[in-house]
């Protein structure tokens, strides 16, 4: 073909970038302000298809994300992030657990050691770090200056990542039963507290134990509780009560 075109338009030399319309797509999205819907959806099923790879529990893993990402839009008062952050989070909460498939003891740095090492549609290797260390701290222990893949990070990105992890953990509490059918949940902001309020259930017992858990670096990070309530209840009860 190359050939062809030369004879026809007389020329001698034709350069052929090792780049493709696809290559220089993404590199456009990437550059840009914002992602795309289309970029969105593709870097999505990108996460899913290497959850499928570690053989991830992809009801409780996308749940978890729906969850991740309704916090993120009801506190944005609050985190004050860029909206692409909303993204990284949804994939970290896609992916958070899928270091189960190396073993479930310390699963969470599992997960961060396997998205690092792992390719996801169109995101640079800082955006694939923020969820890698995201998906790292959704439990057990919560950032610190000695974890050396943390501290790699610019400041910005370190405050980044704490903001996204407590929402995850929030969201991971609220799905702990692991239940097939997702249940509904809605968040407000009331008074000096952020309530989760779930519908049609008559049982949060696992929920609230495992928010006292894992709802102290939400706290920490945006200077609130977490409180938890059925819908039909009156009360709200906060996670430390």
């Amino acid at each position: 073909m190359c050939e062809q075109l030369a004879r026809v338009f007389a020329v001698k030399t034709i350069l052929v970038p090792k780049a493709s319309l696809r290559d220089g797509l993404i590199q456009e999205m990437v550059a840009g302000s914002t992602w795309t819907g289309e970029f969105a959806v593709q870097a999505i099923y990108s996460a899913v298809t290497l959850g499928k790879k570690y053989s991830f529990d992809r009801g409780h893993a996308e749940h978890v994300a729906e969850l991740s990402v309704q916090m993120f839009r009801a506190l944005r008062a609050e985190h004050n992030l860029d909206p692409r952050y909303e993204l990284l989070l949804r994939i970290a909460a896609l992916l958070h657990e899928i270091g189960n498939y190396v073993s479930e003891r310390s699963h969470h740095k599992h997960s961060m050691y396997l998205i690092l090492n792992s390719d996801l549609f169109g995101l640079r290797h800082k955006d694939i770090a923020l969820i890698a260390l995201t998906a790292r701290y959704h439990r057990r222990a919560t950032p610190q200056p000695y974890h050396e893949e943390y501290q790699a990070l610019d400041r910005d990105s370190r405050i980044a990542v704490a903001k996204l992890a407590a929402m995850l953990r929030v969201a991971d509490a609220l799905e702990r039963s692991h239940l097939a059918e997702q249940r509904k949940v809605s968040f407000t902001r009331e008074k000096n507290q952020f309530v989760a309020t779930v519908h049609d259930v008559q049982d949060l017992t696992l929920e609230r134990l495992a928010l006292k858990e894992k709802a102290n670096m939400f706290e920490e990070v945006f200077g609130m509780p977490v409180a938890l309530q059925a819908a039909r209840a009156t009360l709200s009860e906060s996670a430390h009560g």
